[in-house]
């Protein structure tokens, strides 16, 4: 008479004993120091294993710092995103892997009205990086410029298979499908 009770038990051990130890890890600093409010916001698994991702140093900075990393989780490249206006946030909503090697970073901007940061309105943006984490190009798209909030969090991008990427935007008066060129 066998219990199977006790089979099954042994097998999860066996299986909790073998993944136990069948586990490698990497950790790798990236060398950025945020605030509050900040960390990975998104990231995207390449072809090859390696991944690329968006982090953020905070609401209260702006900037965006893009990311590349090799199969084994090392840095191969950063690119600090950043306005020239200091009125003008970035916020990283997603990132996507591109055909070239390169990524995608896509979100909303914060345009403040004034340095009290406390009234701001808000905008899309996308800039595409090449392989080696320069600037492709850049581009900036107008929601509105009123306070209301549109919904910019369920917004999205991806790409499309036969070349180019789609933008997903939410807005307070209605959704929107834009069709971006890779150039």
């Amino acid at each position: 008479f066998h219990d199977p009770m006790k089979h099954i038990a042994s097998f999860f051990l066996s299986c909790i004993a073998l993944t136990s130890t069948a586990q490698n890890c990497t950790v790798t600093d990236c060398g950025f120091i945020p605030n509050i409010n900040a960390g990975w916001k998104s990231i995207d698994v390449r072809p090859d294993g390696g991944m690329v991702g968006a982090l953020e140093q905070g609401v209260d900075v702006g900037d965006v710092l893009a990311v590349r990393l090799d199969p084994q989780g090392q840095v191969i490249w950063t690119k600090r995103l950043a306005t020239t206006n200091p009125l003008i946030h970035l916020s990283t909503r997603k990132v996507v892997s591109t055909a070239d090697g390169g990524m995608l970073v896509f979100g909303y901007t914060r345009v403040y009205n004034d340095a009290t940061y406390t009234m701001y309105y808000p905008n899309y943006f996308a800039v595409k990086l090449t392989d080696l984490g320069e600037v492709s190009w850049a581009r900036y798209y107008m929601k509105s410029n009123a306070s209301t909030f549109d919904k910019s969090e369920t917004s999205t991008i991806a790409t499309v298979p036969t070349g180019g990427y789609i933008m997903l935007l939410s807005r307070s008066n209605g959704l929107s499908a834009v069709r971006l060129d890779d150039t």
